[in-house]
This record gives structure tokens, sequence and C-alpha cells, in this order.
């Protein structure tokens, strides 16, 4: 089954959408997508001037050292900034928010089907 990864970022205003597995570079497993996950998530975080962020960006990146990465640990792993929400075993959302609320992210992780046209 193929992946896709949709992601959103508000701070100082501004907002930015990011995606992969949308394109010519399909994500054809789940441990993929997670894997491309948290690279964005990481990104993201790191992208930020906020200094607690900088923090859940190393507990990201060291989670995602580990091998075999398993998703179900990534809210046990970090802080209270970051949530995991799951919808179905190889579907979940990543949410944070930064204590002054200046940050918000979600990250979602979803199995795409292909149509009847192969699509």
């Amino acid at each position: 089954m193929a992946y896709t990864v949709v992601g959103a970022t508000y701070q100082a205003q501004s907002l930015a959408v990011f995606y992969a597995g949308l394109d010519t570079q399909p994500l054809l497993s789940y441990e993929e997508a997670g894997k491309e996950a948290l690279k964005l998530l990481n990104v993201e975080l790191a992208a930020s001037t906020l200094p607690d962020l900088h923090e859940l960006s190393e507990q990201v990146l060291a989670f995602a050292l580990k091998q075999p990465v398993d998703m179900h640990g990534l809210d046990d792993a970090t802080g209270e900034t970051l949530t995991v929400s799951w919808f179905a075993d190889d579907h979940f959302a990543i949410a944070v928010m930064d204590a002054t609320e200046k940050f918000q992210m979600h990250l979602e992780v979803v199995p795409v089907k292909k149509g009847k046209s192969g699509r």
C-alpha cells in the first residue's frame, strides 16, 4: 500500500504546507512513510527560532535513530509539546504546539488506496 505525509506549520503569522508521497516519489511502505514523517517533523522543528522546539527536535532525532523505529513510541519519547493521535494501525497524526502557542504544527501519515483507474 502507498502512503502520503501531509503537514502544515503556523508560526509568526505565516502558514507553510508540506507533503511527501503525492508526486513521482511515492512512499510504498508504512516504514518509509514513518521515516519521511520524522524527517519532515525534524526539518520544521529545526527551522523554528523557539528554544523548546530545538530540544524537541533533538528528542525526535534521537527517537528516529533507534532501529527499528516504532512510531507508537514517539509520544512517550517526547515531552508534552508533541502528541500523536492514532486513527488506525497505519494512520496517525502528530501535533506540536509550544507553550506560548506561537508555533503550531500538524503532520499526518495517511494510507492511500488506489482507485479503479489504478491511480
